[in-house]
């Protein structure tokens, strides 16, 4: 299973200055670490606007628990400096997963769960540190960093508000589904038989990972689907293609994933939240999703959040005026000169400046 997954480390104070826009301001761009579990120091650059007051919001930018650094391929350097020409704070770092070197690369061992209480302690350092002692602050989620943020502002009431990013809106075991068999919809990929089997296996073994909790009965009822699944296809797999069958369904992280219900976390969330979606997400398709957040927020009541779209956005926050598949985005050569789109940043510092409100743009 794939999920859409420049390390900069400022030395001393870096001064940036935005044009001549008076609306625009300066900002100074310095490093902050904490120490997570395990004694594991994280380290990451906050971003300070020039005028920094007890009432400037502080956001902390959530990418998904792979190995991923501070900047997130540039999306995080983009929007957290627009956030800060609109004089938003933010922190950002270098998450588990990427400074554990104990990890092995492709393991994906730590979890949303993990990432979870990475966030918890750095909401507590940030809180720790005079300067921030009365601000409110807040996280920011991309993607699967998205699930992690909503999983601990359930439990965390002292999270004063929620953006996230192209997040998943609906139980586990259903994207997993449509994410994986995505590439089989289209006919021209795989003959019809074949591709039939595959979605079946897909569905079945999304099914018995969200069914189990013990890791021995998932992967005994594993094998005994792929001995089934082998038996219909009239094939016999040996026992080093069974175990790389098991390997991709048992990996923390994804057992994590198929088992993640958004809607019990969002019931549990009272602060201010807005969601955003880009409209042409070629990962993770935006009406489904964000429908999945509206109605769990409708069903307890919830009035203090916001809906919004993206035109044109694809699921990194680039200009994309179609939707393109993910397994075809992915090798487009431009990805590693990636352009954001900052009206969009603008709109989201927009909703955070007029206090989480529908107030009109600035």
């Amino acid at each position: 299973m794939k999920f859409l997954y420049l390390s900069v480390f400022f030395l001393a104070f870096h001064i940036i200055t935005w044009g001549n826009n008076p609306k625009e301001t300066q900002f100074v761009a310095e490093p902050f670490s904490f120490e997570a579990k395990g004694s594991l120091k994280l380290e990451g650059t906050l971003i300070l606007p020039e005028n920094f007051t007890e009432s400037t919001k502080v956001a902390i930018l959530v990418a998904p628990p792979m190995a991923m650094d501070k900047d997130y391929g540039g999306m995080f350097v983009s929007l957290a400096e627009r956030l800060g020409k609109h004089g938003i704070a933010t922190f950002r770092f270098n998450n588990r997963a990427f400074t554990d070197t104990t990890l092995e690369a492709a393991s994906e061992k730590i979890t949303m769960y993990d990432h979870a209480d990475d966030l918890h302690n750095a909401i507590n350092a940030i809180k720790k540190d005079k300067r921030f002692a009365n601000n409110p602050i807040g996280l920011i989620g991309h993607s699967e960093g998205g699930c992690c943020s909503i999983i601990e502002t359930s439990r965390n009431k002292e999270i004063d508000f929620l953006v996230t990013l192209s997040t998943c809106g609906i139980d586990g075991a259903d994207f997993c589904y449509c994410q994986n068999t995505l590439y089989f919809s289209y006919p021209n990929n795989f003959p019809s038989i074949a591709r039939n089997n595959i979605v079946r296996d897909i569905y079945e073994r999304s099914q018995i990972v969200k069914k189990f909790n013990n890791i021995t009965e998932i992967e005994a009822a594993l094998r005994r689907q792929i001995n089934e699944s082998a038996a219909r296809a009239g094939v016999e797999y040996t026992e080093a293609q069974v175990a790389k069958f098991l390997k991709e369904w048992t990996i923390p992280r994804t057992i994590a994933f198929v088992k993640y219900n958004p809607e019990i976390y969002l019931s549990k969330i009272t602060c201010p939240v807005l969601a955003t979606h880009g409209t042409t997400d070629g990962m993770v398709e935006w009406k489904t999703h964000l429908d999945g957040i509206e109605k769990a927020f409708m069903k307890i009541g919830k009035s203090n959040y916001k809906i919004m779209t993206f035109q044109d956005t694809d699921h990194s926050y680039q200009y994309a005026p179609t939707t393109v598949p993910f397994f075809i985005s992915m090798r487009n050569p431009n990805a590693n000169k990636p352009v954001f789109i900052e009206k969009n940043w603008d709109q989201i510092a927009d909703w955070l400046i007029n206090n989480y409100s529908d107030a009109p743009a600035l």
